[in-house]
């Protein structure tokens, strides 16, 4: 079909902005995952080396020069992340946007070719801060149109100290063609290519933009157009980048990703779903009415305290409705559960929330879409985007259904059970993660990041909440030992990216829930708890890293506390050991203690002399505390021992000694090190949550070769699954 005839099919349709938000679904619909694949720029590229600025990459300003990292992005030939000791570039506090926008332009200034950014080929997208931290976001414009992904950055403390700076810019070089379909040709474009019809009722938009294009081994601009429309088939808001010249469709993404009255409101609720079984709790955030009187909203016990004059006795009413949560049934499952009853003020009224009268999915639905409600407002006070009565419906059994949950944008949808799937909206942690999709829609607005940032972040708040790994516990209908992700994974970026948000997502996730255990096996559970949700909450909010690398980077920026990331940051070996576990890059340090030491390892049959532990122990930035050059060890799980660790006679090395133990001894042990400025080290890095270790036993034998007397194949053995053998 030529497009001016599709054109024409379609325009009536093409008015207004897009409505905001976007909306994602729990698990990936096999109908539409083939409709659904990324620009080609967004693919994970090749690791981009980290190196120390030198004369391989000449700053105009000689105080950016010492002590900076940078990461560098050879098909852009700019670094999308710099980062070293504080440097004052404002000269006073960042207290202001315009004081921050101006400092910003002063370090791109001097970072020259190493960002790419000009006051011409750019502009200021917002001005973030989290707590002692500023962000100034930029991006780039080629002839005035904004490039996809093209975002460059500089974070301040609030003193005026810049810590990290960073760019995708890309080239300009080579001219831009223009466009040579019109905004009407490019949505047709996109509608034909789903085989669909736009949705009357929902706005569609249609903008340009520049798409960097891989070209060899870097990238161009490609002019495109950006559609947004929404369908009923294939169901979804859908994202469509169309080539400007060409049609061509570039890339595609779905958005649905998924004497006073008194009283107490309660009832069952299945926490944290239905695995778990039934038990009364309070219902809080439940608006409760006098008719022709007032009302009030439950507390965190369930209780109500509506303010009423007289004796008499009242009619109070009340729904699954509240300021946070409106609990609504899906078209032909009858009227949403409601309460009416009589009061007498000043008796308390219990109103009871159970048997056939509700549905379960209504009363876990507004139970745990409260939790995660409060949980986030715990973490961020100041995060009120979603402080509004949130439609989530019910029992539905279209769209995804069954087996699947979604946000829409502005609310969250469940499915009722069906096809061996069980009944979402009766599942905590699905819920938790629906409601994370607003949380990443309204961090992240107007800007939105890909599906496995979008996917992956809702799981870790989901984590956060429940203090599990697995995602959808109880997904299948009666399995209530399995769900359908886990965060507790092997998965490495990039090499198991699979182009699928749903999988890919649990990349980011793992990285984040190994760094928290490892606080928890080193911190107090408070403390820990405290560090994983505020530094993953304020890294998106400060940085909106827009890749699953960058939200790693951003993690250690606002996990620093003293304006230098070249000499780690107080959680650095945890987060360390979560990006390495999944093949991020860690920020290197480059200032502080170092120790180098190869571990006592191994099974030993005799530990009557004792064992000595020797290590390479420096630090860049003062001399040595010889007091605190400290082997930790510890003989079958008992107190830890210390040992001051002594000069050996060769340079820097050092040694302490574990005197004679005996058969049957498991020892573990770590090196602690610090220098008289206060830098310190450890060695494990996360030490005392990991331990060297090593053995000592009564008897040692290898059972690789016959000399303690062991006989294989003895005469008449009538073994019917094989002949002992030796054998490693």
């Amino acid at each position: 079909m030529p497009l001016r005839r599709l054109r024409s099919a379609v325009a009536a349709f093409l008015f207004g902005a897009f409505g905001a938000g976007s909306a994602h679904a729990f698990a990936p619909a096999a109908n539409n995952a083939p409709l659904e694949f990324p620009l080609e720029f967004r693919r994970p590229a090749p690791a981009a080396p980290q190196m120390r600025i030198t004369d391989a990459f000449p700053m105009r300003s000689s105080r950016l020069d010492a002590n900076w990292t940078v990461r560098f992005d050879r098909r852009t030939g700019v670094t999308p992340f710099a980062f070293g000791g504080g440097v004052s570039v404002a000269a006073r506090p960042v207290t202001s946007d315009a004081i921050a926008i101006a400092a910003a332009r002063d370090v791109f200034e001097a970072a020259g070719a190493l960002v790419g950014v000009t006051e011409s080929n750019s502009e200021v997208v917002d001005v973030r801060r989290v707590p002692g931290k500023t962000a100034v976001h930029f991006r780039q414009l080629v002839n005035g149109v904004p490039v996809e992904g093209g975002d460059a950055f500089v974070a301040f403390t609030d003193a005026g100290e810049v810590i990290a700076f960073g760019s995708t810019f890309i080239p300009e070089s080579g001219r831009v063609p223009g466009a040579a379909l019109s905004a009407d040709d490019a949505t047709a474009a996109a509608a034909f290519a789903l085989s669909t019809t736009p949705r009357a009722d929902a706005a569609l938009s249609a903008d340009l933009v520049v798409v960097p294009t891989p070209v060899g081994d870097s990238l161009e601009g490609r002019l495109t157009w950006r559609v947004l429309l929404e369908a009923d088939a294939p169901f979804g808001r859908w994202e469509t980048f169309v080539d400007a010249a060409t049609g061509e469709i570039v890339g595609r993404r779905n958005f649905f990703h998924t004497v006073n009255v008194t009283g107490v409101s309660q009832g069952d609720v299945e926490d944290f779903g239905y695995c778990d079984g039934v038990a009364t709790k309070p219902f809080k955030g439940m608006r409760v009415n006098v008719t022709g009187g007032s009302n009030a909203t439950t507390d965190d016990t369930g209780n109500f305290n509506i303010t009423h004059g007289g004796a008499t006795p009242v009619t109070v009413t009340a729904q699954f409705l509240g300021p946070f949560i409106n609990v609504n049934r899906y078209s032909g499952l009858g009227a949403d559960a409601s309460f009416s009853g009589s009061a007498t003020p000043g008796t308390p009224l219990t109103i009871n929330w159970v048997g056939a009268a509700q549905r379960a999915d209504e009363r876990d639905s507004f139970f745990h879409g409260n939790r995660v409600h409060d949980f986030m407002k715990a973490i961020d006070a100041t995060f009120t985007d979603l402080d509004y009565a949130m439609v989530t419906t019910v029992g539905r059994t279209d769209g995804f259904c069954p087996g699947n949950a979604w946000w829409d944008g502005s609310g969250m949808n469940y499915c009722e059970a069906g096809a061996g799937s069980a009944n979402t909206g009766r599942i905590g942690n699905v819920i938790y993660h629906e409601f994370g999709h607003g949380v990443t829609q309204e961090v992240y607005s107007p800007s939105n990041p890909g599906s496995d940032l979008h996917e992956g972040n809702s799981d870790v708040l989901a984590n956060l909440i429940d203090r599990q790994p697995i995602i959808g516990l109880g997904f299948t209908q009666g399995n209530c030992a399995g769900g359908i992700r886990d965060s507790d994974n092997q998965l490495q970026w990039p090499a198991d990216v699979s182009g699928e948000g749903h999988h890919d997502g649990q990349i980011i996730a793992g990285f984040l829930w190994d760094a928290w255990q490892a606080m928890l096996a080193e911190l107090p559970q408070a403390e820990a708890d405290d560090v994983a949700r505020q530094n993953w909450h304020q890294a998106r909010k400060l940085g909106k890293p827009q890749s699953q690398p960058s939200q790693v980077d951003w993690t250690f920026l606002v996990d620093d506390d003293d304006a230098n990331l070249a000499n780690g940051t107080p959680h650095h070996a945890a987060y360390c050991l979560g990006a390495t576990n999944h093949g991020f890059d860690c920020p290197a340090i480059t200032e502080g203690v170092f120790i180098t030491h190869t571990p006592v390892t191994g099974t030993f049959s005799d530990g009557s002399a004792g064992f000595d532990v020797t290590a390479t122990i420096v630090s860049t930035e003062a001399a040595l505390d010889g007091a605190n050059l400290l082997l930790h060890y510890r003989v079958n799980s008992s107190a830890f021992t210390d040992q001051v660790m002594t000069t050996t006679g060769n340079p820097d090395e050092f040694s302490a000694h574990i005197p004679a133990l005996n058969g049957h001894s498991e020892v573990e042990y770590y090196i602690s090190a610090a220098d008289v400025a206060a830098n310190s080290k450890s060695s494990p890095p996360n030490a005392p949550g990991a331990l060297y270790a090593f053995d000592v036993v009564w008897l040692y034998e290898t059972l690789e070769a016959g000399s303690a007397g062991w006989q294989a194949g003895a005469a008449g053995d009538n073994a019917t699954g094989g002949i002992w053998q030796y054998c490693d």
